[in-house]
């Protein structure tokens, strides 16, 4: 984990952030950063543990693999192990605290809207948007994505339209954004993935 905090004395709002599937890196403890810098507590949350990271694709699937296959046992539980240290800290303001994430970080940031664990906010840029059902969201909800068909394939239609009904049956307060020529990771400065099918 990545922790920033360039708030003042008093109790601050607070953001996780979500790494995607190749691991906690720089990029996220940068986006950390720049949170700090506007007066949020941030944590870069470390998903995998212990620093791990993938040095090809196929790491990152075998890494990821085993959270997505069990998002209801130790995917959440991980996540709210992150919100859990990130409330616990005294600077933190734990009725303002929300979460952001790339890639396999969007959700796990839309997970931890799921769980209903009191976010303010949740933010997906480029996240998968399949549903855990039964649970209802209370979390003001921004999804960013991209829509150039080589590369967002990872996002199939289906998954839009699903995840637009889910949000309308569950009364969510949220909004949909898709940037017609962005590809995915488009958030990542220089790092284009070749295009990939989620297998869920």
């Amino acid at each position: 984990a990545f922790f920033s905090n360039s708030a003042e004395a008093k109790k601050s709002p607070a953001v996780l952030v979500f790494h995607a599937f190749g691991g906690c890196t720089e990029f996220e403890s940068g986006r950390a950063a720049v949170l700090a810098e506007e007066g949020f507590i941030a944590l870069a949350a470390d998903v995998y543990g212990n620093g791990k990271r993938g040095s090809s694709r196929e790491e990152n699937f075998g890494m990821m693999k085993p959270l997505i296959s069990d998002r209801s046992g130790v995917l959440k539980t991980r996540l709210l192990a992150a919100v859990h240290a990130l409330r616990s800290l005294p600077e933190v303001d734990t009725e303002r605290v929300g979460a952001i994430g790339y890639c396999f970080g969007g959700l796990c940031a839309l997970d931890l809207a799921r769980h209903n664990v009191g976010l303010r906010a949740a933010v997906s840029f480029h996240g998968t948007l399949t549903p855990i059902p039964g649970l209802e969201y209370i979390t003001e909800i921004l999804i960013l994505t991209s829509q150039r068909k080589r590369l967002a394939m990872h996002m199939v239609s289906f998954q839009v339209t699903n995840f637009m009904l889910e949000m309308r049956t569950r009364k969510a307060d949220w909004l949909f954004t898709s940037y017609g020529n962005a590809e995915h990771a488009f958030t990542e400065p220089g790092k284009v993935f070749l295009f990939f099918v989620f297998p869920f």
